[in-house]
């Protein structure tokens, strides 16, 4: 660590001795330090973070609420709001992690730390917008991303993608109105390409991938064949042939009909071909 940072360990230690059972959990990961508390202690916890000597995070870099009802597409147990609160100590050169979990699923609500530190004004209003998590003691606890009439909380993992009500506009009443949601759900079923070149006669040639990525480099690099010697005029014959209409799975090439005519160039490709494929 440098002189003007304490060690995380050493921070560790110290959120500690100074929360005592008010912490849950204190662990370090990835050197940082992450901290749970309860609901009833959350405030408290934000005042003693900032104003104890050995904590002073008095910057707070960011608030957010997350959704734990599917989380790592596995069943949860426990509460399912949580707030995150990432704070900076601008003395110490430390970051720190606070995350408080809501005690009711279905109305979370949570004691406001606009007090505490005024940069939470609108993070708090969009974990409110969001997730529906409500911050007792906010001064303008009010929507700040969807519209005043939005219905529903969008970040929620319940929540439909395609919403609950859409927004038109009506000439006879001449202003914005909802209405219920028109889109029908639909499965889209991914196109099968496979079996439509098959039934048109194309049938697939394997190809290496050392030959198809060399193929690539002479077709779309003249540079590259520049610096080989190898002259304009069969750089354009090779993207002028090799651009043709060709039956392909994943990488096969058909010659041009006059290829008895070019077998020398033919040769001498192989022969770059080749050149590439050992380097």
């Amino acid at each position: 660590m440098t002189a003007y940072t304490i060690d995380p360990c050493a921070l560790q230690t110290s959120i500690r001795e100074v929360l005592a059972e008010r912490a849950r959990s204190v662990h370090l990961a990835h050197g940082e330090v992450t901290i749970e508390v309860a609901a009833a202690d959350y405030l408290d916890v934000a005042v003693v973070l900032r104003d104890a000597p050995q904590c002073q995070f008095n910057q707070l870099i960011d608030l957010c609420a997350v959704d734990y009802s599917q989380y790592k597409d596995m069943p949860w147990e426990g509460l399912r709001f949580c707030v995150v609160l990432h704070l900076l100590s601008t003395t110490l050169n430390q970051r720190l992690r606070l995350k408080v979990f809501a005690t009711d699923d279905e109305q979370p609500r949570l004691a406001s730390v606009n007090g505490v530190w005024n940069a939470a004004n609108w993070f708090e209003r969009e974990a409110f917008d969001l997730f529906g998590v409500v911050f007792d003691g906010h001064p303008d606890l009010r929507r700040i991303l969807t519209d005043y009439g939005f219905v529903g909380h969008p970040m929620r993992k319940d929540f439909p993608l395609c919403g609950h009500v859409e927004m038109h506009y009506d000439a006879e009443q001449k202003r914005v109105v909802y209405r219920p949601v028109s889109i029908e759900p639909r499965e889209i079923t991914p196109r099968i390409v496979r079996a439509r070149l098959w039934e048109a006669g194309l049938k697939p040639i394997s190809v290496s991938p050392c030959l198809k990525s060399a193929i690539t480099r002479l077709i779309l690099a003249p540079s590259t064949l520049r610096r080989m010697g190898c002259c304009d005029s069969f750089s354009n014959w090779m993207a002028k042939s090799c651009s043709m209409p060709i039956p392909m799975w994943g990488c096969c090439i058909a010659p041009p009909k006059n290829w008895l005519n070019t077998r020398p160039i033919f040769r001498r490709c192989r022969t770059w071909i080749g050149w590439i494929m050992c380097r």
